[in-house]
């Protein structure tokens, strides 16, 4: 869930910090936009990011 494609994430320049899980959960708690977005709860499953396929194949 973690945005490494993200105008936060090079802003940050983070990249160069190899960060481990632990430290990708840190920045997520001080930089909330370094979430992956959207996060969608529908019917039991929940889908993080944008994907046009999987959008199509839930929602439609």
């Amino acid at each position: 869930m973690f945005n490494a494609r993200g105008k936060k994430y090079r802003d940050l320049q983070l990249k160069e910090l190899n960060l481990d899980n632990t430290g990708k959960f840190e920045w997520l708690c001080k930089e909330p936009m370094l979430l992956k977005r959207p996060v969608v709860d529908y019917d039991g499953k929940i889908t993080v990011g944008f994907n046009e396929d999987n959008y199509k194949n839930t929602f439609l």
